[in-house]
């Protein structure tokens, strides 16, 4: 099923492009909701999908489904990361959570953002994995864990999106402008706005 090209369409379900043709996947054929707001393929060719409630797994042509422990108000989820060891990570309305034992287990993240909503979930080449919240950036590289704000050059504590380009700069896109870093000669990382908000 991992073929073609797959779309989560907020209203609509899952949508797969392929050949030419739409077919449309929603509740009727077991997906958790049709409210879909992020899609991402396992190396198994499994086709995960957030939904409003809950994370869905495509695989074989069934649909299964996890949720966390604390219960539906977690379970909006809101984008997702399948890593490179086949771990998947989702961002939810409270929180970052991985799969694990048929459920959604949750990330532990600094105070400031563990409860926060999860918008963006990047592995860069380095292996830093970047969490953008509604109340921060969270960078995990190792054991290390660290938020990065306004001292780190951040102009916004409100994350959408988070992008590494070809030439391993990271782009923040908070809630208004901009900014970009670069790695400084010791691994520091120093955001500037590229577009002011």
């Amino acid at each position: 099923p991992g073929g073609g090209r797959w779309l989560a369409v907020y209203g609509g379900g899952l949508v797969r492009y392929e050949r030419g043709q739409f077919t449309t996947l929603n509740t009727a054929d077991g997906l958790a909701d049709n409210y879909a707001r992020a899609v991402a393929l396992g190396p198994d060719g499994a086709v995960w999908v957030g939904t409003d409630r809950g994370l869905s797994r495509l695989l074989g042509g069934r649909f299964s489904h996890f949720h966390a422990a604390e219960g539906p108000a977690s379970d909006a989820i809101r984008t997702l990361l399948v890593d490179r060891d086949g771990t998947v990570l989702a961002g939810a309305e409270r929180g970052l959570f991985r799969v694990a034992g048929g459920a959604l287990v949750r990330v532990p993240l600094p105070a400031m953002t563990d409860r926060a909503t999860v918008e963006t979930i990047l592995r860069d080449r380095l292996g830093r994995l970047w969490v953008g919240t509604s109340n921060g950036l969270v960078c995990i590289d190792g054991s290390r864990t660290e938020v990065m704000g306004a001292a780190h050059g951040v102009s916004s504590s409100a994350i959408r999106h988070v992008y590494e380009d070809a030439a391993g700069r990271i782009w923040v896109a908070p809630l208004r402008g901009v900014d970009c870093a670069a790695p400084g000669a010791a691994g520091a990382l120093r955001f500037a706005p590229i577009v002011p908000g």
